[in-house]
C-alpha cells in the first residue's frame, strides 16, 4: 500500500479514535460532553471543509479545472454530478452531526428510533461519539463511491489495486476492531474480559456454530433465489454493469486459501464493529440500514436488499446468542459465495 495513501487512511483514524478515548474519560469521570464535545465540533468541520473542496467540481468544468490546475481533490471520473452528490451527503451529515451535539433533545429521537431493546442514553457522550463518527464515515464512504465515478469507476480502482488487495481488506477489518474495542471503554471503563462480554464475544458453543450454519445457508438460498430474479428481469449489458465492483473483488479473490483469510477477517472486523459495539447502543434496525449503507460501494443493486436481510439475520444471532454466532454466519455465508466463484471460475476456465 502506498505510504502516502497509508497516511491518509491513518491520520483520520487516529484523530477518531483519540476522539472515543476522550469521550470514554468523560463518560467515566461524570461529565458528559466536558472535553469530547469539541473533538465533535472538529469531526463537523472537517465534514464541511471537505464540502467546500469539492465546490471547483461543482461550479468549474473540466476544462476550467484544468485551466486552474486545481490538484487539491481528484476530479470525479465521470461529470460533475458526483461531486455535487458527494457535496450535498457530506454537507448534511455535517448538519446533522451539529444539531445533534448542540441540540440534546434532538438526540431522543434517536432514542425513539432505536426501539426498546437498545441502551442509547441522548446524555452519554460515547454514544453522542458514535453517531457523529458513524455520520461523518457514511459521508466519507459514500463520496468516495460517487467521486471515483460510481461502480464503475469502482471496479477500475479495485482492478488497479489488486495486487494490494489484501492488506487493504486486512487493514480495513483492523479499523473496525480498533474503535469497537475503544467505544466499549476498553482499559478505560473495562478490562480486557469485560470488553468481551460487552461485544458478546466468547468462545464458540454448539448453538452459535450450528445456528450460525443455519443462518448462513439460508441466507445463501435467499440470496441465490434473488439473483435468479434478478437475472431474468436484468438485461445483461446492465447486470454487467451492475455487479462491476463485485466481479473485479471475485477476480481479486482467486484461490481458496485467500477465500478463507478474508472471509475471517472480514467476519470478525464487521461483526464486532456493527453486531459487538454498535447493535446494543442503536438497536437491530438502525445498526443495519447503516451497514447496508456502507455496503452501497459494492452494488447499487436489488442485492442492496440481500445485504440489510443478512443484516438483520446477523443482528437476531447476536441478540439471540452472541457476537461469535453472528461471526460464525458471516464467516461461512462470504467463504461459501468466494468459494463457488472460485470454483466456477476455474470450471469455465478448463472448458
Amino acid at each position: 500500500m502506498d505510504f502516502a495513501l497509508l497516511l491518509t487512511v491513518l491520520v483520520p483514524v487516529v484523530a477518531c479514535c483519540v476522539l472515543i478515548i476522550t469521550a470514554n474519560q468523560d463518560e467515566k469521570q461524570q461529565t458528559p460532553f466536558a472535553r469530547s464535545r469539541w473533538g465533535m465540533y472538529g469531526i463537523v468541520a472537517a465534514l464541511f471543509g471537505f464540502a467546500l473542496t469539492l465546490l471547483p467540481y461543482v461550479l468549474l468544468s473540466p476544462d476550467q479545472l484544468n485551466r486552474l490546475g486545481s490538484t487539491d481533490v481528484p476530479a470525479p471520473a465521470a461529470d460533475n454530478s458526483g461531486a455535487l452528490l458527494a457535496f450535498f451527503l457530506s454537507v448534511i451529515c455535517a448538519a446533522l452531526s451539529l444539531v445533534f451535539v448542540g441540540a440534546p433533545q434532538s438526540r431522543k429521537r434517536i432514542m425513539n428510533w432505536a426501539g426498546d431493546s437498545a441502551t442509547f442514553d441522548p446524555r452519554s457522550s460515547i454514544h453522542v461519539t458514535a453517531i457523529v463518527l458513524s455520520l461523518a464515515l457514511l459521508a466519507t464512504n459514500l463520496s468516495q463511491l460517487l467521486l471515483s465515478g460510481g461502480v464503475e469507476g469502482l471496479a477500475q480502482q479495485f482492478d488497479e489495486e489488486n495486487g494490494m488487495f489484501l492488506s487493504s481488506v486486512l487493514l480495513q477489518q483492523a479499523l473496525w476492531i480498533i474503535p469497537a474495542f475503544l467505544g466499549v471503554g476498553f482499559l478505560i471503563r473495562r478490562n480486557f474480559r469485560a470488553s468481551l462480554e460487552r461485544l458478546g464475544l466468547r468462545m464458540p458453543n454448539a448453538d452459535d456454530i450450528l445456528t450460525g450454519i443455519g443462518v448462513a445457508i439460508a441466507m445463501l438460498i435467499f440470496v441465490f433465489a434473488l439473483s435468479f430474479v434478478w437475472t431474468l428481469v436484468t438485461s445483461p449489458e446492465t447486470l454487467a454493469e451492475q455487479t462491476a465492483a463485485s466481479a473485479e473483488i471475485s477476480e481479486a479473490v482467486n484461490t481458496i486459501p485467500l477465500a478463507l483469510v478474508i472471509s475471517i477477517a472480514v467476519a470478525f472486523g464487521e461483526e464486532i464493529f456493527f453486531r459487538g459495539a454498535l447493535q446494543p447502543v442503536f438497536g437491530i434496525g438502525l445498526t443495519s440500514v447503516f451497514f447496508t449503507l456502507l455496503h452501497t460501494q459494492y452494488t447499487l443493486t436489488p442485492a442492496s436488499v440481500a445485504i440489510f436481510v443478512l443484516s438483520l439475520s446477523l443482528g437476531w444471532l447476536r441478540k439471540r446468542y452472541s457476537t461469535t454466532a453472528a461471526i460464525a454466519a458471516h464467516l461461512l455465508y462470504n467463504f461459501a459465495q468466494l468459494a463457488l466463484a472460485i470454483f466456477a471460475s476455474s470450471f469455465v476456465g478448463g472448458i
